[in-house]
């Protein structure tokens, strides 16, 4: 599955972030922490990409987004929602077997 943001956010500069998940606001599966969350990264021009429960039998389970915006728009939806959203992680493999330094 290829997630691909719409060429206007692209063209604005619009970044890919994940929620963090030891620092800030959690995001669960409830209607109220869905319904803040979604309507705030929409709200602010954001796109959704992708949600992920975690547990989608238990209540309040863990819901992993990633969510398209520009830093400017992140930086707004951080400040007013508490929800902390980060860079994805980066993962580096070195075929060759060298060490990095």
């Amino acid at each position: 599955m290829s997630l691909q943001m719409t060429p206007m956010l692209a063209q604005q500069g619009g970044r890919y972030y994940h929620i963090a998940e030891h620092e800030g606001r959690r995001l669960t599966l409830s209607k109220a922490s869905l319904g803040e969350f979604v309507f705030e990264i929409l709200s602010r021009g954001g796109e959704i990409m992708q949600l992920w429960p975690f547990a989608p039998k238990w209540k309040r389970s863990p819901v992993y987004p990633v969510v398209a915006m520009t830093p400017k728009m992140r930086d707004e939806f951080v400040e007013a929602t508490g929800f902390l959203l980060v860079d994805p992680p980066r993962l580096s493999i070195d075929l060759r077997g060298n060490p990095r330094q």
